[in-house]
């Protein structure tokens, strides 16, 4: 528990039944006080016990703490090294986590970690009333385990009073992070990587009963998941025809007959349930690979404790400060167009009126909404349904 968070206690136990009148006792200060001297004495030189006192906990020239929580608990498998999980936030950049409908990412590094860690786990969120993706939370944890990150977003809830209702959450498959932010965030809807936006295309291949030879087809390297490193704008139309005809191409290659008819219906899915999420999860994952690179660059392999915390600490203050200048004007709205990509040298994207017709068929677009009326549930499938991640494969 923080200094901070011990004061508040402190002041609904014996001060917030007086009204108007004066109180006497500690004050605010004297009772932080009193919490920081007898952690030194009792952590000593424990550097997992300095990180939460001043100077490491503060945000310098202020009064706000950059310390958001410790958590200790046993460890089943091991009695002498308890799980730890110890968090930091700006608490300027927090703010955007209680935003209405906000996107958040969430995901974990490893060469910036300190001995004795196994991770860190960074909880970025899209700050758009400036444009901004911004790394809000790192938690340093000692496990990579489901009850992990369960606590570590359990602690960052209450560090926002328990005031967090995204619309999205974005994360890297892993099954055990996945599961973790479907319980503590039931209402938002969870955007995997490329492993569910497959599982839930092949589920859709599969309801439109598009032969299996023409699935595997779909599904092998270098077809449908070229369409995630498009650029956004182009990819309606120019990525989509190159698909197909790659799709195409393969299959007559190998002898398949191509059903042109479903596989109509199935770009007007694409086109009606995805091309909308490409603007969140691209530019979500784009954003992380820049902030990744960025994290890297700042540290060396595995930085002691004090070293980790004043980087971060930096890394949030020039945030802020983009946040800032923003707002005044002395900044521009970042431009959130994903940035370009090298296709293989081989694929030359069709233009406008190369583009095939079957994606803009009304007559085919009709059809498909009488009959799947409610198509985005097949993503929601992909992650809930008897063929979610946690028991079926995918192929690649």
């Amino acid at each position: 528990m923080s200094a901070n968070d011990i004061w508040e206690q402190v002041y609904l136990t014996f001060y917030s039944t007086n009204g108007d009148q004066i109180a006497e006792g500690l004050t605010e200060e004297q009772v932080v006080s009193r919490v920081f001297r007898i952690k030194r004495k009792y952590y000593g030189g424990d550097l997992h016990g300095v990180v939460d006192v001043p100077p490491l906990s503060m945000i310098p020239n202020t009064k706000l703490s950059f310390f958001q929580f410790h958590l200790v608990t046993p460890d089943k498998k091991s009695k002498e090294k308890p799980n730890r999980l110890i968090g930091w936030a700006h608490p300027a950049l927090m703010d955007v986590l209680s935003a209405h409908s906000v996107t958040l990412f969430v995901d974990g590094t490893f060469r910036c970690v300190p001995n004795g860690f196994r991770q860190c786990v960074v909880v970025m969120a899209e700050d758009r009333a400036r444009y901004l993706f911004v790394p809000v939370f790192y938690v340093l944890c000692t496990n990579c385990n489901e009850a992990t990150y369960w606590e570590v977003l359990d602690q960052i809830i209450k560090s926002t009073d328990n005031n967090m209702h995204p619309a999205e959450i974005v994360c890297d498959f892993e099954i055990g992070l996945i599961k973790s932010v479907q319980a503590q965030f039931p209402n938002a809807e969870v955007i995997g990587c490329l492993f569910h936006f497959k599982q839930a295309l092949r589920r859709k291949m599969k309801k439109l009963c598009i032969p299996d030879n023409e699935v595997r087809v779909a599904m092998g390297k270098g077809v449908l998941d070229m369409l995630t490193v498009i650029e956004q704008d182009k990819v309606g139309v120019a990525g989509i025809a190159w698909v197909k005809e790659e799709i195409k191409s393969r299959c007559g290659r190998l002898g398949y007959h191509y059903s042109k008819q479903k596989w109509r219906s199935f770009w007007v899915y694409f086109k009606k349930t995805w091309m909308e999420r490409y603007s969140v999860t691209s530019g979500m994952f784009m954003a992380w690979r820049r902030f990744n690179r960025e994290l890297n660059a700042a540290f060396r392999t595995h930085p002691d404790l004090p070293t980790f915390v004043k980087t971060i600490r930096n890394i949030s203050n020039d945030y802020v400060r983009k946040q800032i200048h923003t707002t005044i004007g002395l900044r521009r709205k970042a431009n959130r167009a994903l940035p370009n990509f090298e296709m293989p040298v081989a694929v030359e994207l069709p233009s406008l009126n190369n583009a095939d017709s079957d994606v803009s068929s009304s007559e085919v677009e009709d059809e498909v909404c009488e009959s799947d009326p409610d198509s985005n549930s097949d993503f929601y499938d992909s992650c809930h349904g008897d063929d979610s991640p946690a028991n079926s494969t995918v192929a690649d």
